[in-house]
Protein backbone atom coordinates (compact mmCIF):
# COMPACT_ATOMS: atom_id res chain seq x y z
CA UNK A 1 0.00 0.00 0.00
CA UNK A 2 1.10 3.50 -1.23
CA UNK A 3 2.23 6.04 2.00
CA UNK A 4 0.14 8.86 2.15
CA UNK A 5 1.38 12.39 1.92
CA UNK A 6 0.39 15.44 3.51
CA UNK A 7 -0.63 18.13 1.48
CA UNK A 8 0.57 21.52 2.16
CA UNK A 9 0.21 22.90 -0.87
CA UNK A 10 -2.29 25.19 0.27
CA UNK A 11 -3.39 28.16 -1.91
CA UNK A 12 -3.59 31.81 -0.46
CA UNK A 13 -7.31 33.35 -0.77
CA UNK A 14 -7.73 36.96 -1.52
CA UNK A 15 -11.01 37.63 0.19
CA UNK A 16 -13.39 40.25 -1.18
CA UNK A 17 -16.12 42.12 1.05
CA UNK A 18 -18.88 40.12 0.62
CA UNK A 19 -17.52 36.87 -0.12
CA UNK A 20 -18.85 34.01 1.94
CA UNK A 21 -16.64 31.33 3.50
CA UNK A 22 -16.23 28.30 5.41
CA UNK A 23 -14.53 27.57 8.04
CA UNK A 24 -12.39 24.96 7.54
CA UNK A 25 -9.47 24.79 10.36
CA UNK A 26 -9.51 26.99 13.08
CA UNK A 27 -6.72 28.88 13.24
CA UNK A 28 -5.96 29.93 17.12
CA UNK A 29 -3.92 32.93 16.12
CA UNK A 30 -5.79 35.24 14.22
CA UNK A 31 -9.34 33.83 13.38
CA UNK A 32 -10.61 32.12 16.18
CA UNK A 33 -13.85 30.59 14.18
CA UNK A 34 -15.72 27.17 14.86
CA UNK A 35 -14.77 25.11 11.45
CA UNK A 36 -18.36 24.36 9.33
CA UNK A 37 -19.26 27.96 10.28
CA UNK A 38 -19.63 29.93 7.48
CA UNK A 39 -18.48 33.65 7.66
CA UNK A 40 -18.87 36.84 5.83
CA UNK A 41 -16.58 39.44 5.07
CA UNK A 42 -17.31 42.26 5.92
CA UNK A 43 -14.67 44.98 5.37
CA UNK A 44 -11.13 45.57 4.14
CA UNK A 45 -9.40 47.95 6.28
CA UNK A 46 -6.64 49.13 4.00
CA UNK A 47 -6.12 51.95 6.44
CA UNK A 48 -4.34 50.60 9.23
CA UNK A 49 -1.19 48.74 9.29
CA UNK A 50 -1.07 45.98 9.17
CA UNK A 51 -3.79 45.72 7.10
CA UNK A 52 -6.71 43.10 8.23
CA UNK A 53 -10.12 41.40 7.25
CA UNK A 54 -13.20 41.46 9.21
CA UNK A 55 -14.96 38.83 9.63
CA UNK A 56 -18.95 38.23 10.88
CA UNK A 57 -20.91 34.72 11.34
CA UNK A 58 -24.03 34.61 12.95
CA UNK A 59 -22.68 35.31 16.64
CA UNK A 60 -19.97 37.84 16.28
CA UNK A 61 -17.28 39.86 14.28
CA UNK A 62 -13.83 38.97 14.33
CA UNK A 63 -10.80 40.16 12.91
CA UNK A 64 -7.64 38.82 11.11
CA UNK A 65 -4.43 40.44 10.06
CA UNK A 66 -3.32 39.70 6.72
CA UNK A 67 -0.86 37.11 6.54
CA UNK A 68 -0.19 33.97 4.93
CA UNK A 69 -2.58 32.11 7.30
CA UNK A 70 -5.25 33.29 4.70
CA UNK A 71 -4.88 30.09 2.94
CA UNK A 72 -7.05 27.40 1.35
CA UNK A 73 -6.50 25.52 4.75
CA UNK A 74 -8.09 27.68 6.86
CA UNK A 75 -10.99 28.70 4.82
CA UNK A 76 -13.23 27.64 1.52
CA UNK A 77 -15.22 29.99 -0.60
CA UNK A 78 -18.47 29.08 0.06
CA UNK A 79 -20.55 29.69 -3.05
CA UNK A 80 -24.08 28.25 -2.58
Amino acid sequence: MAKKELITDYQPITPKVGERYRVLKQNKVYLQATPGRIITLLEDDKSNLPYRWSFSDDQSTRHMNRCDFVTTEYLELDEA
